[in-house]
């Protein structure tokens, strides 16, 4: 019997001949949390691959059509990227070339091989960034004036979204938002388009064939794609660091501003807390993966803040594991997650791992989750001087110190919400082997990020 196809993929194939010409010969949707396509249209004799990005959700990026134009715009001006066909309506999807290649530095072996394609990379860049800002401000990309504006061109759009999304008390996220706002690099006024989060290009044949996922692309500092080298850098090895930045320097005959690099790490890696503020506080399958980003996210952000702040930062102790009267409990939620049986659908699979990882995540509450408890309720205490009764009440005293320290407390407030977050990541299981690609977790202790004069041999 043929498979009935989805009608929102009979939408996407519908749409296909119009914006790209030809027949469509095939439509895969691929396995992912974004909804794409890859499709095969006949154009004459040939078949052409065709990518179909669909639509994330509100309030992660830009609309889609941003990212298109943004896209045409950078194929004019010589930047390698995937041709754009149009839009498809409804669903709302840019198709566009599926452009030949692996991700990053996926199937590159030799040193020599990874050496050329992130020199290609990096060179892409510099002439990225020289690009003038006025082609992307005629096609309607912002371009505030103001240098401090310019810094926070699109944190100040991921502050409004946590800010209509936030329902309790965040004193870490406060603090760094705070830090942030009074600590803005206001001597900077050079400027290009920049896709922040970047790293992100595939290789073809050894060669850097395009780079791409520019969702978030804007006119920003050009030391923010250098922020955010850093982070891919975590989850997707690219190349030496200290390598790129020498380089990019090297191109662009600009020396680098290492704090300006640090503050955009934390613009992008505070902006995981703003945009999961939801997620973290609703009963989800999937809750662990929401607290891996999180605790991830502000890692890089406070060890990026006290790389500008010269500060080193000091881990809390472990405490003693205690077993409760109910630790049975925790245990024998293992042993019924692994008796359900388990179909060849890759989804079962995963949904049985998620499982595993929170009944990981809940034993390891039952064992630590006490002693954390008095851990952080006697450092609120000494910062605020009163005890709160519950962690509730202390997030909530502690969001109100923040509120109103000066700069004076910066230092023991970042120590403070440093052991608290690494407290945090004392609760969080090394994940079973089944997780999604590009899953965040198998990395999450390498989120604590070197300084930067360290990887340039300063």
């Amino acid at each position: 019997m043929e498979a009935i196809e989805d009608p929102l993929e009979q939408r996407v194939r519908q749409s296909l001949p119009a914006l790209v010409g030809g027949t469509v010969e095939s439509l895969e949707r691929e396995s992912r949390w974004r909804p794409s396509w890859i499709a095969q249209v006949r154009r004459g004799g040939t078949l052409k691959p065709i990518y179909v990005r669909g639509d994330r959700g509100e309030g992660y990026s830009f609309p889609l059509s941003y990212e298109a134009n943004v896209l045409e715009i950078l194929e004019e001006n010589g930047i390698p990227v995937p041709h754009v066909y149009g839009m498809c309506e409804d669903p709302q999807a840019i198709v566009m070339d599926l452009v030949p290649g692996n991700r990053q530095m996926s199937g590159l072996v030799s040193d020599a091989e990874k050496r050329r394609a992130i020199d290609d990379y990096v060179a892409i860049m510099a002439r990225m960034h020289q690009i003038d800002v006025a082609k992307f401000t005629e096609r309607g990309l912002e371009n505030p004036p103001v240098p401090e504006d310019l810094q926070n061109n699109q944190h100040r759009k991921n502050i409004a979204f946590y800010r209509s999304l936030k329902s309790r008390p965040e004193p870490l996220v406060e603090f760094v938002l705070k830090w942030m706002d009074a600590n803005v690099p206001r001597h900077r006024t050079e400027r290009s388009f920049v896709t922040l989060d970047s790293g992100q290009f595939l290789v073809n044949q050894g060669r850097v064939s395009a780079i791409y996922d520019l969702e978030i692309g804007h006119i920003n500092d050009p030391l923010a794609d250098l922020g955010g080298w850093r982070i891919r850098n975590v989850f997707e090895p690219l190349y030496d660091m200290g390598h790129m930045f020498r380089e990019y320097a090297r191109l662009t005959g600009r020396p680098l501003d290492y704090n300006v690099i640090n503050y955009h790490v934390m613009v992008l890696s505070i902006s995981t807390s703003l945009c999961i503020a939801r997620q973290i506080t609703m009963p989800l399958d999937t809750a662990v993966n929401w607290l891996v980003w999180e605790v991830s996210g502000t890692r890089m952000a406070l060890t990026a803040m006290a790389d500008i702040l010269d500060v080193d930062l000091i881990a809390p102790q472990w405490p003693e594991a205690v077993r409760s009267p109910r630790s049975h409990a925790v245990e024998s939620m293992k042993l019924a997650i692994d008796a359900i049986p388990v179909a060849d659908d890759p989804a079962d699979g995963y949904r049985r791992a998620m499982a595993r990882n929170l009944a990981g995540h809940l034993e390891l509450v039952d064992r630590y989750g006490g002693a954390i408890d008095k851990a952080n309720l006697d450092e609120i205490e000494e910062m605020t001087g009163e005890r709160p009764a519950t962690i509730a009440d202390g997030d909530s005293a502690l969001e109100r110190f923040v509120a109103q320290a000066g700069p004076e407390y910066d230092e023991r407030l970042l120590q403070v919400f440093f052991r608290r977050n690494e407290r945090n990541r004392m609760l969080l299981p090394v994940f079973t082997e089944e997780v999604a690609a590009g899953d965040v977790s198998p990395f999450l202790d390498d989120c604590l990020l070197p300084r930067i004069r360290d990887l340039m041999g300063d």
